[in-house]
């Protein structure tokens, strides 16, 4: 019997495909409280929670499975004898008991590298024949990026798959002829076998580390389709990557960046051709080079055209006219430090927290001390040469001097009350009494922001939940501020998912206005 482990988005069209092949299967998901039945004559059974122990499965021998089941597809004389493999969501975490199972009785598969051996038999084993693919993938930009490969060969016949838009099973049965796949790292670590045509790798930073084990498991699986790309193929990677020996031995063309000027010259572009600012603009150019590569096709005036989703910095103004971002997609904490970056000319009303995974918070927290400091500088320079104009040159180093020893000291103070949960003052507050960023924390995480605001001499109030951050935002927030969903953690201790969360941070904001 075939297992499938998770029944969501892309592995529900698997099910009705191989219902349709006269296939009975044994589907686990955690909706299921109780074995049951479908109509189908489907097994439905509860997933089991995880284990504390950890896949130690080695490498080698999960590809020596994965290969084994891909080649058994492959000389199938009819699909209708398909059996006895554990076909997996992406989502699964590793040290689910069913994984672990799988591996030690040499059955798991990932819907890739499914998908790959049936168009591989479908194909004759002809690479010429397959589908053109390119996979997507990183830590912040998957979404976007996918999309706008997608929209720039769209005319070509590509189609999203992975993460978004239409599930394997879907592409695979409708044939369409260029597959855009925005791939998790979940994907890429179950997966073996499928390779694409061109491989693009957004910047990482910590993310899922409860799941991968460790930040250097991450980035390997990340790395991870290098190793079975050929000398014909193409990737775009992150300079900082080149050193790492799956880089290294990697046999196709490719291009590393450094940022958007490393790839506007790689593929021909120049910068102010392009509508976008960052971090969109790192994807809209990769997403370019992507096309290129891929199909030697894509034209600017079709990128400048796409518009960015929904919950990934998205704006929007109140009654009042005043600033409102949605970045609930941004879970991690690059995300957050590049929304902060692209608004800390103005002071930043923070909604942080959430299940952060296991991630550092600590580079996130630096980024906003900087940003602090920067604007603490820029206006104790700006008032040293104010009053240093408005005397005369003999009093001149009298006042330098002045204000310097001013500029050291700080006013003890906050305008925070916050009633029981109150605000943690930071220690020191720059002399125009104004913090630069004020962080609201929700989540399960919300304490340990707390404690590291502390640390940092940050602004930082336990709200606790996403409506008092926003009712206590409110009174704060003025023309000149704005105010930021960004919250550098996953949603699931308190949303059904970041779509959900973004959706009640616009409906609070908008309300009563």
């Amino acid at each position: 019997m075939i297992t499938i482990l998770g029944l969501g988005v892309t592995t529900k069209p698997i099910v009705a495909f191989l219902n349709a092949l006269g296939k009975k299967l044994r589907i686990y998901d955690a909706k299921f409280t109780h074995a049951q039945s479908d109509t189908f004559g489907n097994e439905l059974l509860p997933m089991p929670e995880d284990s504390c122990s950890q896949d130690s499965t080695p490498q080698s021998t999960r590809e020596s499975i994965a290969s084994e089941i891909f080649h058994k597809i492959l000389n199938l004389p009819n699909l209708q004898e398909l059996d006895s493999f554990v076909l997996t969501s992406p989502g699964i975490a590793p040290q689910n008991p069913l994984i672990l199972q799988a591996q030690s009785n040499r059955a798991l598969l990932s819907e890739y590298d499914f998908f790959y051996a049936l168009l591989m038999r479908e194909n004759k084993f002809s690479q010429a024949q397959m589908p053109l693919s390119a996979w997507i993938s990183g830590t912040n930009g998957k979404t976007t990026t996918t999309q706008m490969t997608t929209a720039l060969l769209s005319h070509l016949g590509a189609q999203s798959g992975g993460n978004i838009g239409t599930p394997l099973c879907v592409l695979y049965e409708n044939k369409a002829p260029i597959w855009i796949l925005e791939t998790s790292s979940f994907a890429l670590h179950y997966t073996h076998i499928a390779v694409p045509k061109v491989y693009a790798l957004l910047p990482l930073s910590e993310d899922h580390i409860t799941w991968h084990g460790s930040f250097e498991d991450y980035i390997s699986d990340k790395l991870s389709p290098l190793a079975r790309m050929d000398s014909q193929s193409f990737a775009i990677l992150p300079k900082e990557l080149r050193a790492h020996k799956l880089c290294k031995n990697y046999q196709g063309k490719a291009h590393y960046y450094a940022d958007s000027k490393d790839l506007a010259r790689a593929f021909g572009v120049e910068i102010e051709s392009l509508r976008f600012s960052e971090p969109f603009l790192l994807d809209s150019l990769i997403a370019f080079g992507v096309a290129r590569l891929l199909c030697d096709s894509g034209e600017i005036e079709v990128l400048n055209r796409f518009k960015i989703g929904a919950h990934r910095i998205e704006e929007f103004r109140d009654s009042q006219n005043r600033l409102w971002v949605d970045d609930s997609k941004g879970t991690n904490v690059d995300a957050t430090i590049q929304a902060l970056l692209r608004y800390q000319d103005s002071q930043i009303l923070l909604i942080l927290g959430g299940d952060d995974k296991g991630a550092d918070l600590t580079p996130l927290f630096a980024t906003m001390q900087k940003i602090e400091s920067k604007h603490e500088d820029s206006n104790s320079a700006k008032a040293i040469q104010l009053n240093i104009e408005s005397q005369n040159t003999n009093q001149r180093d009298r006042i330098l001097q002045s204000q310097q020893q001013k500029n050291a000291e700080y006013v003890r103070e906050t305008q925070w009350s916050g009633g029981e949960a109150g605000f943690i003052p930071a220690e020191t507050i720059p002399i125009n009494g104004i913090a630069r960023i004020k962080i609201f924390a929700i989540g399960s995480n919300a304490q340990k922001i707390c404690e590291l605001a502390r640390v940092y001499n940050l602004n930082a109030q336990n709200c606790e939940n996403l409506k008092t951050a926003i009712d206590t935002i409110k009174p704060l927030h003025s023309a000149d501020s704005v105010a930021l969903l960004s919250p550098a953690a996953a949603s699931l201790d308190q949303f059904s998912s970041y779509k959900e969360r973004g959706e009640l941070f616009k409906r609070y904001a908008l309300e009563n206005n």
